[in-house]
């Protein structure tokens, strides 16, 4: 008795037997296995987290380089005006607690 795929596509072995033909199925492990890959890949759950860590990183980073440049005399060329310290002390706050939550979630997942 030999194994042939079924001509017809329906997954069965040969015109004669109702029985799933073990070539269908080993394709549609290998197939499944594939998919379930993919998934892991591109996990989104980790990846939101992620990318509001970087959110968070970057407003403390920028804001408390605004404020290093600004104490020692360095102004952005075609700049007027005075650098608004209260709001890059906010900024910076809120990028902390956004990089501590971020930190928070990758770490409990």
């Amino acid at each position: 008795m030999t194994w042939t795929h079924g001509v017809d596509g329906s997954g069965t072995c040969a015109p004669y037997w109702t029985t799933p033909c073990p070539v269908a199925s080993i394709q549609y492990s290998a197939a499944r296995l594939v998919l379930e890959a993919e998934v892991d890949i591109f996990d989104l759950n980790e990846l939101l987290a992620q990318l509001i860590l970087a959110l968070g990183a970057a407003l403390v980073i920028g804001n408390v380089y605004a404020l290093i440049q600004d104490r020692r005399g360095v102004r952005p060329k075609g700049i007027d005006g005075e650098l608004h310290r209260g709001r890059a002390w906010w900024l910076i706050a809120v990028g902390a607690v956004i990089t501590v939550w971020a930190l928070a979630s990758l770490l409990a997942s």
